[in-house]
């Protein structure tokens, strides 16, 4: 237990695990720079806080570099913290078997770029989620923040898992390419 706080890039290679009670802080200068090493397997079992600056402002749609060959697991938290605006963990080969909940804070926007695909996931979104011209497909929908696309092509959000959604929040089409919302689930949105 206790708390691990990245603060600059990190260049080993192999899985990185976060214990059960354990929490990883990933600073804006870590987030840009592999913060969790390359290649391997991320297992979360605990919470991941992805933190915005307190100097130096916060990113501004900066990759959060995971290795394209590496899987995200694990049934723990990924927190994008007021404050962060960047774009989604998740290259082009990412493989998503996580099973937590990823939270979009208020003041926060997180850019789902390639195709988030973490649909054993929970996302709550109480601050802004913009989709891309991928698709970004999770579990179980919660908060009141809103959905937009902000990309000039079409971008699409899936939500709809075994338990009820709960989104209250905005499903926005903010850009010129079109948002498609599909959602297959149960519950109130």
């Amino acid at each position: 237990t206790g708390t691990v706080v990245f603060t600059g890039a990190n260049t080993y290679t192999g899985g990185t695990t976060i214990a059960t009670g354990a929490t990883l802080n990933v600073s804006p200068a870590a987030a840009a720079n592999s913060p969790l090493g390359s290649g391997g397997t991320i297992t979360n079992n605990g919470t991941i806080n992805i933190t915005p600056a307190t100097t130096t402002g916060s990113i501004t749609n900066a990759d959060y570099t995971w290795a394209t060959a590496q899987t995200v697991s694990g049934p723990g938290a990924i927190n994008f913290l007021s404050g962060v605006s960047m774009v989604a963990p998740v290259p082009g080969g990412t493989t998503w078997t996580f099973t937590g909940t990823i939270t979009v804070a208020s003041g926060a926007s997180l850019v789902g770029n390639y195709n988030f695909n973490a649909a054993s996931a929970n996302i709550v979104i109480n601050g802004t989620y913009f989709t891309t011209n991928f698709t970004s497909t999770f579990a179980v929908l919660s908060g009141n923040g809103s959905i937009r696309n902000g990309h000039t092509a079409a971008g699409t959000f899936i939500a709809g898992g075994s338990a009820a959604s709960t989104f209250s929040g905005n499903i926005i089409n903010g850009s010129t390419g079109a948002l498609t919302f599909k959602y297959t689930g149960t519950g109130t949105l």
